[in-house]
This record gives structure tokens, C-alpha cells and sequence, in this order.
């Protein structure tokens, strides 16, 4: 009875197996393997990171540029030529700049009426008005602005004329009088004197910034921020078809502007620990040119 005992015990137990758990040997091998596929990810990351950074900065610095084109386009491209261009260098700019279009009704014995085109209210509503123009008989336009003054005018007056003011347009008056040059119906425009720069920005301090200053009423506000030191000026002149760094000497030839808005991110990209710059050109032609 004891071996038939002893048989039934050991065939028992040879159906149970014994449950094995990780080698030193394979523990290491998955250890190693982790590392690699954490450094792997590591790294995709920080280049995912870097690559977003460099997106970042590059969209701001485009973002400088953009805005400061659409404010210089807006009023260099009414500027006349010639006379409407007063100081030029290549990091600043001194124009006339029209903000007001109309025609002549007539002069009075004080005064001379306008009928005005309908314009940006905003534009109008600013403070401060140097004078007008007015178109001569060879096409330019002669400025006037000694001891000038700008009052509401009566449509009847242009009526008279048989000129009707369209909606949403005014009536003016203006002083010093038209010359008795001017006919009924020539063209007339006021105008403020701008001045444009790239100069040390308040926002940002040790950046550069593009300034706008009204120089009626000496208001100056900083427009866009932070340029590179090498946004600037360059210029067009009569007879050339490229822009040349230097100021003509005569200003009267210039034909147009070349802007160089070099913009730049607000902070340094990761990359390269310097901010982002995007160069944007683009050109302005004086659209009042007759000569």
C-alpha cells in the first residue's frame, strides 16, 4: 500500500509548476529599453517645443510689421509731391499729410467756403490742422497755412455754386483766402504735418519703437513695438527705379518711400537667445503726383 501512496503523491505533485518571476538579466533589458523610449520622447519634445518657440516669436515679430505698414501706408500714400515730403532721413520722416478732400464754392470777403468729401470721421476729428491746398493751373498743389483758422461753413453757399455736398460730407470755411486764381470746383485738401520715427520705445525699454507725432498740437505716441536696429527709410527719386539709401538733396524728387520695418519679437526665442527679427518691404508711392 505505501509505493501506490507514494505514486499518487508524486504524480500530484508533478502537475503543479512552479510561477517564475523577472531575471536580473530582464529587469535590466525593460530598464534600458524605457530609457531609451523616455529619451527618445524627451527629445521629441524639446524639439516640438523649440519648433512652437520659434512659430512664437517669428508670428510677433511679423505682427510688428504688419501693424506699423498699415498705419504708414494709411497716410504716406496721400502725400503730394512736390512739397508734401518737409525733412526726410532714413530713420525719420516730416510730411504733409491730407486728411480731407473737397472743392471750392467760393470766396467771400473773410472767407473762402469748401464743400468736403465725405472722410474717416476719425481722421477728422483729430486736433490740430496746419491749412490746405489748393490745385493750380499747372496741376500741383500750392500750400497755404500763415494765420489759418477752420470754422463750420453754410451749404447755401455751395449751393449757390451749384455744388451739392454729399451726404455725410461738410461745409467749411477756411482763411487765409483761396487765391483769385481758383476757380469754382478746384480741388482743395487740408492737411496736417506728421512726423514719422524709429526711436527709443517707452513701452519697452532698449527696444526700438515707431513713433507718430502730430506736430499741430505736439502730441507724440509710440505706434508699434519692438523694432530691429535696422528699420529705416530708403528712398525713391525721379528717373530711378530703385530705392537709395541717402536723402536727395532736392525733396522735391522723391517719388516714394521704401519702408524697411525690420519687426521683432518681444522676448528672446529659446533657439537662439536673441529675438526674433522679420524684415518686411514694401513701397509707397505719393498717389497726388503730377510731375
Amino acid at each position: 500500500m505505501t509505493p501506490s501512496v507514494t505514486s499518487r503523491s508524486v504524480a500530484g505533485h508533478g502537475g503543479l509548476r512552479a510561477r517564475r518571476g523577472l531575471t536580473l538579466p530582464e529587469l535590466l533589458v525593460t530598464m534600458v529599453i524605457g530609457v531609451i523610449l523616455g529619451g527618445a520622447f524627451m527629445r521629441l519634445m524639446v524639439h516640438q517645443s523649440r519648433f512652437f518657440d520659434a512659430q512664437n516669436t517669428g508670428r510677433q515679430a511679423r505682427s510688428v510689421s504688419r501693424g506699423a505698414l498699415n498705419v504708414l501706408m494709411s497716410e504716406l500714400r496721400m502725400v503730394t509731391v512736390p512739397s508734401g515730403v518737409m525733412v526726410a532721413s532714413s530713420d525719420s520722416l516730416q510730411v504733409r499729410v491730407p486728411y480731407a478732400f473737397g472743392v471750392l464754392c467760393g470766396s467771400s470777403a473773410v472767407a473762402s467756403t469748401i464743400s468736403l468729401a465725405p472722410m474717416d470721421s476719425l481722421a477728422f476729428s483729430e486736433s490740430g490742422v496746419r491749412g490746405y491746398a489748393w490745385r493750380d493751373s499747372t496741376g500741383n498743389y500750392s500750400f497755404a497755412n500763415a494765420s489759418f483758422t477752420l470754422a463750420p461753413g453754410l451749404a447755401t453757399s455751395c449751393t449757390a455754386a451749384s455744388i451739392t455736398t454729399l451726404p455725410r460730407g461738410r461745409v467749411v470755411t477756411v482763411t487765409p483766402l483761396v487765391p483769385s486764381a481758383a476757380v469754382v470746383g478746384t480741388p482743395i485738401f487740408l492737411y496736417r504735418r506728421i512726423l514719422f520715427t524709429f526711436g527709443a520705445s517707452v513701452a519697452m525699454p532698449g527696444r526700438v519703437a515707431l513713433w507718430r507725432k502730430n506736430m499741430e498740437t505736439n502730441v507724440r505716441e509710440e505706434l508699434v513695438s519692438p523694432f530691429d536696429a535696422s528699420a529705416r527709410f530708403r528712398f525713391f527719386v525721379t528717373g530711378a527705379t530703385a530705392s537709395r539709401p541717402n536723402v536727395p538733396v532736392v525733396l522735391d524728387s522723391l517719388r516714394g518711400i521704401e519702408l524697411r520695418l525690420a519687426g521683432a519679437s518681444d522676448r528672446a526665442a529659446v533657439t537662439t537667445n536673441a529675438p526674433a527679427t522679420e524684415e518686411l518691404q514694401a513701397a509707397v508711392f505719393f498717389m497726388n503726383r503730377i510731375r
